[in-house]
């Protein structure tokens, strides 16, 4: 274990997280009010991996169960689910245990740590994108999306997007970081958030998480004004099948609603940290940024398994799932 001198002496980027760590590994007294929120902080975010893992897997259970759900929009639910749950069952516990652990000082899970957080922020994202594009063209060219299957191109880009995101986020790991010629000094410390080199912190945060939730929300919102057009003549038309459609559409901008405002909640905090903790870490305490970072990834990461819920369809499926309904029809 370092003294305290050696930790004085090490780089900025490591001053407060080391000695927080330190106070956690060796059972140094924290003061009683800061204890408390970090213990509750952590047990709020295992309790939204929790819930992410559950819904998620009853999503993706309703989709292999109901056959209507089975369409080129519940694909692309599946791939966002599939970046929530990688979040929930991975990529928030490894944090939290590098923050309650001594497993700092270890070079490979500070860098696959780091690598993990990039995975899971630019999966959700690029997976958000991904839907609303679909959603977009399908309002606004219906026949076309009627006339051509839309399916196997959507399964095709999404395995592209999944191999080319995990191939950039494991990059650190490769040798591309700030800790790999330091990392055989004797009172070498690390955190997650100073492993990335200048340019791909500047890729990952300027080249793709940005702009992709920009067009993301972008998107989203020329869809809202195109659902809000869509309501007027609805209502002058009027008719039974219209109405139903106008519930739907409804349905829809209200997903939106939600899955923006979550996204939004937790995206621009975290954008800011990112940034601020990178260019200047010595500015906030590196433990508590980490353990902030770590809580709006677990928000980032239910936000869309909040919206899920409010699709009729899924919800109605995971109740027959749940009282049995698909088992018992199978069964007889």
């Amino acid at each position: 274990m370092a003294t305290t001198e050696d930790m004085q002496s090490n780089a900025s980027i490591t001053v407060g997280f080391t000695e927080n760590l330190d106070s956690v590994v060796n059972g140094t007294q924290l003061p009683e009010t800061v204890y408390q929120v970090r213990v509750g902080l952590s047990v709020i975010i295992l309790c939204m991996c929790l819930y992410d893992v559950i819904v998620c897997s009853l999503s993706l259970s309703a989709f292999i169960a109901n056959s209507h759900l089975r369409h080129v929009g519940g694909y692309m639910h599946g791939n966002v689910e599939a970046a929530c749950i990688l979040s929930a069952l991975v990529t928030v516990p490894l944090l939290l245990a590098i923050l309650n652990t001594g497993t700092l000082h270890d070079y490979w899970v500070c860098v696959i740590g780091y690598c993990f957080l990039v995975l899971s922020l630019t999966a959700i994202t690029a997976s958000m994108l991904l839907y609303v594009l679909l959603v977009n063209f399908q309002f606004r060219r219906p026949f076309d999306s009627v006339r051509l299957s839309l399916i196997k191109p959507a399964i095709v880009v999404s395995v592209i997007v999944w191999l080319v995101v995990v191939v950039f986020s494991f990059i650190p790991a490769m040798g591309v970081n700030r800790y790999r010629d330091k990392r055989d000094e004797v009172d070498f410390k690390c955190t997650p958030l100073g492993v990335p080199t200048m340019g791909y912190f500047c890729v990952f945060m300027y080249g793709i998480l940005i702009p992709f939730q920009v067009a993301a929300h972008t998107s989203g919102l020329l869809l809202l004004r195109l659902l809000k057009r869509t309501f007027v003549n609805s209502n002058i038309a009027g008719g039974s099948a219209t109405a139903r459609s106008t519930n739907t559409q409804k349905q829809l901008a209200l997903l939106f609603h939600l899955s923006m405002s979550i996204l939004i909640i937790a995206w621009l905090p975290m954008i800011i940290i990112l940034n601020v903790s990178y260019f200047n870490p010595s500015l906030w305490d590196g433990y508590n940024v980490l353990l902030v970072v770590t809580f709006l990834t677990a928000i980032y990461s239910a936000g869309p398994t909040v919206c899920l819920l409010r699709i009729t369809e899924i919800r109605t499926t995971m109740r027959q799932l749940l009282t049995c309904h698909y088992c018992f029809n199978c069964c007889h």
